[in-house]
């Protein structure tokens, strides 16, 4: 350990060395001549290591390392303010970090704060009041269908993003989009929007998270749908994984899912407790009628939801419902516990 110690150290000197030799060499512009002004995004809650990392990510800088040293040797890690800015490759690293400690926001932003769960019906509502001029186009991309077909955008954009390949023909683009805070530029389009959702999505679930759920045995869109329905339908990360379990094992036995959150989907209403004609309402998304996963997600689930899905927690339960006040989560392992359940929670 002390020999690791002092190798990391002599590392970190010889670091602070070099850049030193080389201060000009590694805070500059990476094309002196590029003026070309493009948006760069702090997120809320992102820090140097975020920020480097995107800045190298999109040619702005030439190594991650030299913005982390320059921010700690000028100690403004903590001073870099969330926003959109406009940079270029001819900026220098510390006219970068001027404009983050600054707050230099060149351009108006509109924030379109999408939480886990959201459909795109519902995206689409909250870009009517931050963006209406993109929010018929995007609704309109995102539920394309036409994958297969010749000139067809969704065959394009399965060939940008190779984790939209394993969806079924005739689907949409629920499940893929997202959840998180996204900065609308002015110039922003309907397409550029898009492709942040489903970069934001290809960054969050890496190939570490998609290799792990081939491990399994499955696929990414049969994990995205049944991690849909646990969004839906737990309050909790404990609980998230205790219903994925419950799922799961109603899968494998091909017992109905028999979920509300699905009935909600079909109905567009939220209700406590659904009717016999509801439940038997024929929709290949009526878990209650139908064995199985539905044809596709019915919402677009968190990163917890999916890692849920992925890891469920075994138990013996096989049934819970939700407080009808409360909204507490009531597990059981049988039906004749589920409906005394049922009757103590007003269900």
């Amino acid at each position: 350990m002390r020999k690791i110690i002092f190798v990391l150290i002599g590392f970190l000197l010889f670091l602070a060395v070099y850049l030193k030799i080389n201060r000009e060499a590694y805070v500059a512009a990476v094309d002196p001549r590029n003026q070309e002004q493009v948006t760069f995004q702090i997120k809320k809650g992102e820090g140097s290591t975020e920020v480097g990392e995107n800045l190298a990510r999109q040619g702005l800088i030439r190594n991650k390392y030299y913005f982390w040293y320059y921010v700690w040797k000028t100690k403004t890690d903590d001073k870099l303010q969330a926003g959109a800015y406009k940079l270029s490759k001819a900026m220098t690293i510390p006219a970068m970090v001027r404009k983050f400690t600054a707050g230099e926001i060149e351009e108006k932003i509109n924030k379109l704060v999408v939480p886990e769960g959201e459909t795109i019906e519902g995206i689409v509502d909250l870009l009517k009041k931050q963006k209406p001029e993109i929010a018929s186009e995007f609704d309109r991309l995102t539920n394309c269908r036409c994958s297969g077909a010749e000139k067809c955008l969704c065959g394009k954009l399965n060939e940008k993003y190779d984790f939209l390949r394993e969806r079924p023909k005739g689907t949409t683009l629920e499940g893929y989009l997202f959840p998180d805070t996204y900065f609308l530029a002015d110039k922003e389009t309907a397409l550029s929007l898009l492709n942040k959702f489903l970069d934001n999505f290809q960054r969050k679930v890496n190939e570490e998270v998609r290799s792990s759920i081939r491990e399994k045995g499955l696929n990414l869109h049969q994990v995205l749908t049944m991690a849909s329905i646990v969004e839906k339908e737990a309050k909790s990360d404990e609980d998230r994984r205790l219903i994925a379990g419950i799922f799961w094992k109603r899968f494998k036995q091909k017992h109905p899912l028999q979920s509300d959150a699905t009935l909600s989907y079909i109905l567009k209403t939220n209700k406590v407790k659904y009717s016999n004609k509801e439940t038997n309402i024929d929709s290949p998304y009526n878990t209650y009628k139908y064995v199985g996963l539905p044809p596709a997600p019915i919402c677009n689930p968190g990163l917890e939801a999916i890692l849920a899905t992925i890891n469920p927690q075994q138990s013996d339960y096989f049934y819970f419902l939700n407080d009808a006040q409360t909204g507490e989560t009531v597990f059981s392992k049988n039906f004749a516990e589920h409906k005394r359940n049922k009757l103590k929670h007003g269900l």
